[in-house]
């Protein structure tokens, strides 16, 4: 099972670095991966609706309703990184993510599929794992190893090890309903 430590072990040893006994440790490598690990975890958990990370819920309607444009906003849950997707069944609905966590939309009501914040190391997928030690080690490749060359590198491999993670996590879905919309019925 991952933990902060494991994972990034796994950046370090990406970098040829030695491994650290504890994130909390106050070693620069592990200071270095500390002070960025849960902004990084979230940008990369953004990337893609992980299926570890996938919720549904309904939103509740707030009083405040937008100054033009849309009719209602409804408050996003507070662990909501990212919606994707609103009232599946209904293909015309439009919205978007405003401040302070709103959502905002003519629908009367609002059902939304979205990526939560998973702070729990432990539950996070293999795949995601791997993907979040290679943008660690991207993250960090200069100030830990003090090479331009190997930081570049590092960036370069970032993408190739996301699309890796991303076509496993997406094994484990079964076949996907189009519904008709204003896309598919454009090429009609």
């Amino acid at each position: 099972m991952a933990s902060k430590t494991s994972i990034c072990n796994q950046a370090l040893k990406r970098l040829g670095q030695p491994a650290i006994t504890d994130i909390d440790e106050g070693t620069v490598r592990a200071d270095s991966l500390k002070a960025i690990f849960n902004d990084v975890r979230d940008f990369v958990l953004a990337c893609h609706p992980w299926n570890f990370a996938t919720k549904r819920a309904a939103l509740a309607l707030l009083s405040e309703t937008p100054v033009w444009q849309w009719d209602y906003y409804y408050q996003l849950p507070t662990d909501c990184i990212r919606v994707v997707q609103l009232d599946e069944w209904e293909d015309e609905s439009l919205w978007e993510v405003e401040a302070e966590g709103r959502l905002a939309t003519n629908e009367s009501t609002a059902y939304i599929t979205y990526i939560a914040r998973v702070d729990e190391a432990g539950k996070f997928s293999p795949g995601f794992v791997q993907a979040l030690a290679a943008r660690l080690a991207a993250e960090v490749a200069f100030e830990v190893t003090g090479r331009p060359d190997t930081a570049k590198m590092m960036l370069e491999l970032w993408p190739l090890e996301l699309a890796k993670a991303v076509a496993l996590d997406s094994q484990e879905k079964g076949p996907q309903v189009i519904i008709c919309n204003t896309w598919v019925n454009a090429r009609l």
